[in-house]
């Protein structure tokens, strides 16, 4: 019994995003440490690369977080404006 008080439940606190490329717009989140969250700017330039699946942003400070993909959607294309 005395095992079983031992073990708490951890619960995570999570920070999601939305980050609009060139061809895709990605939701993707990061688990809250305290003071390691990333620092990036609303509608600011931000730069973020995909290897093997995985999901790493660089932020304002020039840290590194490894981020979990939630949706990965494809932008629609510009509306093509046709000449009368």
């Amino acid at each position: 019994m005395a095992a079983a008080a031992a073990a708490r439940p951890t619960h995570r606190i999570w920070q999601g995003f939305t980050i609009q490329g060139a061809v895709y717009t990605f939701v993707v989140a990061c688990p809250v440490w305290l003071r390691h969250t990333p620092n990036v700017t609303v509608h600011g330039p931000i730069k973020y690369t995909m290897e093997k699946g995985k999901f790493f942003l660089l932020d304002d400070d020039q840290k590194e977080f490894e981020m979990f993909v939630l949706e990965k959607a494809l932008k629609p294309s510009s509306p093509v404006k046709l000449n009368p």
